[in-house]
This record gives C-alpha cells, sequence and structure tokens, in this order.
C-alpha cells in the first residue's frame, strides 16, 4: 500500500438536451460561437514540449516537435481572459490582424473565451504579440482532444474480471446516496439500459457524436443488471458535456475552445466529480480553466493516454490535480500500449473489458479504466469518504516493481471497503 495519490432508481431517467445558447457554458449565436468545430485534418498526434515555462510539463513530455496538422486547429489562437478584464474582442483580433470566430463567457468559472483566426505562417507571431500586449490573460493554439481508447473487439464470449480484481462485493454497488457525475465525452445512447438516478446531456456542439464511447462510459458507470453488466456507479446522476463532434472526414475530435465550455457547463450544474476520457497536446488556456475547475468539485479524474511507453502525456491529465488513470489487464499487468510518467496516479482494469454497447464486445484503452476510478470516488463520497488522490493511494495494490512507478502509479484501485466488509 502507498501514501502517495455510473431502469433509475425510481424507474424515471431525465434526458435534458441542452441545444447551444439554451444555458449557462452552451453556445451563443450573439456571440459569434461556430455551430460547428472545424479540425484540421488528421488525428490526434505527437505533443511538443512545454510552453509558458511549465516545468512540471517539461518533466513528463519527450522531446520532439509536435505534428501541429494533427494537433491543433491550424491557424486558429484562443484566448482566456479574467470575467472583468476582456476588451472588445474585435480589439483583441485587430491587434494581431486575426479574425474574431467566436468568443463566449463561462460564468461559472469567471472566464471568457475568444478564438481567433490567423493564417497559418502567423500563427506564432501572433501568439506572442497577443501575449505581450495583454499579459494577464492567456493565449494557445487551438488544441484537439480525441478519446483515449484503443481496439474494439469482437467474437469472443464474454468475461468478467474487473470487479473481482479490485475488490467490488457481490451484493452490488449501487450507491447509498445520490452522486453528480459531470462527463466531458460524446453524447451517449439515452435508450440503453441504465440504471441512474437522472441523465443530463448538456449539447457543446451543434451534431454531438461519438455516441458509441459516451454510451460504453455511461455503461461502466450506470448500466443495469439486464444488460448482461452491471456499472458502477448506479444511482449516481450523469451530466453529460457532449462536446465530441465529427470532421469531414468522419473523424471524432472536439477542442480546446468547445471543452473548456463543457467544463463551465458543468460546475454551473454543481457537479461533484468531473471525468474525461479525451486527451490532447500541452493546453496552455485549458489549464487556466482547469485549474478554476478543481477547487470546484470534489474529484477531477482523466484517462492518462494510450502513447506507449514513450508516448507524451496528454492534457488534461498530466494536469496537476487531475487524477490520470492508466490501464492494466486481467493478471494486474500494464497495458503496453499505455502512456507512461510521473504524471500516472492510479491505474485501474482498463484491457479487454466486456461492455455491452454495439451488441457486446471488448473495449480497451485508458478511456474505459478511468470510469473504475471515478465510480470509486462516487462510491467513497456516497460514504462520506475522503476523495483525495492520496485516500485512493491508501487502499491500492502495489503492482511491480515496488513502490510508485510510471506504468501504474500508487497501483491498483480497489474498491472502497464498507463497515460491514
Amino acid at each position: 500500500m502507498k501514501q502517495t495519490r455510473f431502469l433509475c432508481r425510481t424507474a424515471v431517467i431525465a434526458l435534458v438536451f441542452a441545444a447551444a445558447g439554451a444555458g449557462p457554458g452552451t453556445s451563443s449565436v450573439q456571440q459569434g460561437v461556430p455551430e460547428t468545430p472545424s479540425w484540421c485534418n488528421g488525428a490526434h498526434g505527437a505533443i511538443s514540449i512545454a510552453v509558458d515555462g511549465k516545468a512540471w510539463w517539461r518533466a513528463i513530455t519527450p522531446c520532439g516537435p509536435a505534428k501541429k496538422e494533427n494537433t491543433y486547429v491550424l491557424g486558429q489562437i484562443v484566448g482566456a481572459f479574467d470575467m472583468n478584464e476582456l476588451p472588445d474582442p474585435a480589439a483583441v483580433a485587430a491587434s494581431v490582424d486575426a479574425r474574431v470566430l467566436a468568443w463566449q463567457r463561462l460564468d461559472a468559472l469567471a472566464f471568457v473565451l475568444v478564438l481567433l483566426e490567423v493564417p497559418e505562417d502567423r500563427t506564432d507571431a501572433a501568439l506572442q504579440m497577443l501575449r505581450s500586449r495583454y499579459p494577464a490573460a492567456v493565449f494557445g493554439r487551438h488544441v484537439i482532444y480525441t478519446a483515449a481508447e484503443g481496439p474494439h473487439e469482437t467474437g469472443r464470449q464474454p468475461q468478467r474480471y474487473a470487479e473481482r480484481l479490485i475488490g467490488v462485493p457481490e451484493a452490488g454497488t449501487k450507491l447509498h446516496a445520490p452522486v453528480r457525475i459531470g462527463i466531458v465525452d460524446g453524447r451517449p445512447d439515452a435508450t440503453f439500459g441504465l440504471d441512474a438516478e437522472s441523465i443530463t446531456v448538456l449539447s457543446l456542439v451543434e451534431a454531438p457524436a461519438g455516441v458509441e464511447h459516451a454510451t460504453a462510459v455511461a455503461c461502466l458507470f450506470a448500466c443495469t443488471p439486464a444488460t448482461g453488466a452491471s456499472g458502477l456507479a448506479r444511482g449516481a446522476h450523469l451530466v453529460f458535456a457532449a462536446v465530441l463532434a465529427a470532421d469531414r472526414s468522419g473523424r471524432v475530435l472536439s477542442d480546446t475552445y468547445t471543452v473548456a465550455r463543457g467544463l463551465d457547463a458543468l460546475v454551473s450544474r454543481r457537479v461533484d466529480l468531473v471525468h474525461m476520457s479525451l486527451g490532447g497536446a500541452f493546453d496552455a488556456v485549458l489549464a487556466r480553466v482547469v485549474a478554476r475547475v478543481l477547487p470546484k468539485v470534489r474529484g477531477f479524474v482523466a484517462a492518462a493516454g494510450n502513447g506507449g511507453p514513450a508516448g507524451p502525456a496528454p492534457f488534461p491529465a498530466s494536469y496537476p490535480g487531475v487524477i490520470a488513470v492508466a490501464a492494466v489487464d486481467a493478471d494486474a499487468k500494464p497495458w503496453p500500449e499505455g502512456t507512461r510518467g510521473p504524471h500516472i496516479a492510479i491505474a485501474a482494469p482498463g484491457v479487454d473489458l466486456w461492455i455491452p454497447v454495439g451488441g457486446g464486445r471488448y473495449f480497451t484503452g485508458t478511456s474505459y479504466a478511468a470510469p473504475f476510478v471515478t465510480a470509486a470516488l462516487a462510491a467513497r463520497l456516497a460514504g462520506g469518504r475522503s476523495t483525495q488522490a492520496s485516500a485512493l493511494c491508501m487502499e491500492a495494490i502495489d503492482l511491480p516493481p515496488a513502490g510508485r512507478d510510471d506504468a501504474t502509479g500508487c497501483g491498483l484501485v480497489q474498491w472502497p471497503k464498507t463497515d460491514a466488509q
């Protein structure tokens, strides 16, 4: 042990689709928010070395330039101003000969976001000028976010190992008290069999996508046993910030501007826990946003990344205070494609997990490991126990090598014991 770091209960599921502009944190046509994000071509790729002097990022990020066309929305800059310090967005754009694509108040986090467009070959120079002219604000390239998932397999008989591995009691894991879990992801399938106190979907894009990924995450939290699986946080209130949408090539992605708005929307709904199975490159703007989210919630869990042992650590999993979750298999061995590094806080089952989504298949990736930790936090919160990462680690099982390591952090998460146990 180490001392470091989801049929409703009342047969009612409330499904709320908040269209763009319909609530706090959602987009506003009056403020010029684009209806659908436009991403650059290519899937999420490598991550560059730290910017803005972030020593903690340099320590966990391997050297090598980012593939800009795969990592950022080319020619776009996001800025975050404190609520009372935003100049006229047109003036901000004019200062670097840019075009205002959108701007948005984040009322729950006391920020205003500005999304600008410049020719790609002028992006770096424009960033320097903006940082010099507005030193109290934060600016960065527009980062692309993708789901932290691996291959999905079919054709095998369902197997169960995850609950046994983390000590889930046979009596089940329905929460003793409702907990509000905020999930930054796609749009889940509302017709799927979920045993949740309520389900709310906040649409941050015009046509939310990522249904399979979001539904699999939702199932890990709240699937009813009738589906063939039993969610670990049944009885929770699930609040989805649907930030994923398909680009012109059909790839399902999100971006800084949309994820930040999603986080603000979740905080405005007073969620207890934030769960994010998405990741991207280092993101100065989202770092500022996450810093304001953390004191307002009882825990923030993120997938630790699927970049392999030498791959870059994704954001926000690498941000201090966010609980980054690695994936292990049925033998509690680290998934070979999992990202390694000092950002890893703890490990959970995430390899060959049979989930009854899409007819039932095996899912792999840190996307599916992270919900086990969020569910464990929900159980702890419902029982009046600490949700600090250090409390999780106190009960975790150390995995080889002895002591904290860059593959599994402080060890394998264990289900919180009750007085009866």
